[in-house]
C-alpha cells in the first residue's frame, strides 16, 4: 500500500502535469483571481521592463511583448488558437503572431482589436535591405483562429508608422512618418476587411490614436485585466463582491 508522502508526491506530480497543459490557468472566483497567464516579458527581456499594455475587446485580451502579440480569451484565460500552428517553435498556448510565415525579428505595435479582428503595425527586416514598414490584420473569430487576413505597407514616399492603429467607422487609421528632413507625418486610412490603401493626407494634431490605459484594464462585470512583468491577470474587483 502507497505511504501518504508517495501518494501526495504522485498527486503533486499529476497537478502539475494538469497546469503545464495550459499557459493560462483557471482559478475558481473564490477569492479575486479568475486566471493567471505568463506575460512572456521576462523571456524576452530577463531583466524585466514596463509591462505590456493589455488590450481588451470582443472577448478576447491582447498584448505585444517581445517582438510578438499573444492573446487570450476573456472568460478563462484560455490560448485562441488550438490544435497545430503555422509555427514550427510554439513556446506559448498563447502566442498569436508571428507565424512561421511572418516576418522575422519583427517590431510590433500595441494592438488594435475590433469585431473580431486584431491590428497592428509591423517593422522588420526587408529581404532587399533595410527595413519594411506593414499593417498586418489577424482573424480572431473562431473560424479564422489566428490566421493573418492581410498585409498593407506604408505608402509611398513614408517611411515608418508611428505608434499603434486605431479605428473609425471602416476604416483602419495609422500616422506615417515621410522620408527626408523636410517630410510631413501623414494620416493613412485602409480599409478593415481587405487592406486598400483609401486616403493618406497631412497629419493634424487631432490625428492621434486612443491614449493607451496602461498595465490596468477594466474588463466589464466587475473584472479587471491587470499586465505585470511575469504575468497577465484577470480579478474581480472588491467592490463586485459587495
Amino acid at each position: 500500500m502507497p505511504t501518504k508522502t508517495a501518494w501526495n508526491s504522485a498527486w503533486a506530480t499529476r497537478v502539475a502535469v494538469g497546469i503545464a497543459a495550459w499557459a493560462a490557468v483557471a482559478v475558481a472566483a473564490e477569492g479575486r483571481l479568475l486566471w493567471s497567464t505568463p506575460s512572456h516579458l521576462r523571456s524576452t527581456s530577463p531583466e524585466g521592463g514596463p509591462p505590456p499594455e493589455p488590450v481588451v475587446a470582443d472577448g478576447l485580451v491582447a498584448w505585444t511583448v517581445g517582438g510578438a502579440i499573444h492573446a487570450v480569451r476573456l472568460d478563462d484565460g484560455s490560448p485562441l488558437v488550438r490544435g497545430p500552428r503555422e509555427s514550427t517553435v510554439v513556446t506559448s498556448l498563447s502566442l498569436l503572431f508571428p507565424a512561421a510565415a511572418a516576418p522575422a525579428e519583427a517590431r510590433l505595435s500595441r494592438p488594435c482589436l475590433h469585431a473580431g479582428r486584431l491590428f497592428a503595425t509591423v517593422v522588420a527586416k526587408a529581404r532587399e535591405g533595410g527595413q519594411a514598414a506593414r499593417i498586418v490584420a489577424i482573424d480572431c473569430s473562431p473560424a479564422g483562429g489566428g490566421r493573418v487576413e492581410w498585409y498593407s505597407a506604408v505608402p509611398a514616399g513614408s517611411v515608418a508608422f508611428e505608434g499603434p492603429p486605431w479605428i473609425d467607422g471602416e476604416r483602419l487609421l495609422s500616422i506615417v512618418a515621410g522620408d527626408g528632413p523636410r517630410a510631413t507625418r501623414r494620416l493613412v486610412a485602409f480599409d478593415l476587411f481587405d487592406g486598400r490603401l483609401l486616403e493618406t493626407r497631412p497629419a493634424t494634431t487631432h490625428d492621434r490614436p486612443p491614449d493607451a490605459v496602461g498595465p490596468r484594464v477594466a474588463a466589464g462585470r466587475g473584472r479587471v485585466v491587470l499586465a505585470t512583468d511575469r504575468t497577465i491577470e484577470c480579478q474581480i474587483e472588491e467592490d463586485a463582491h459587495r
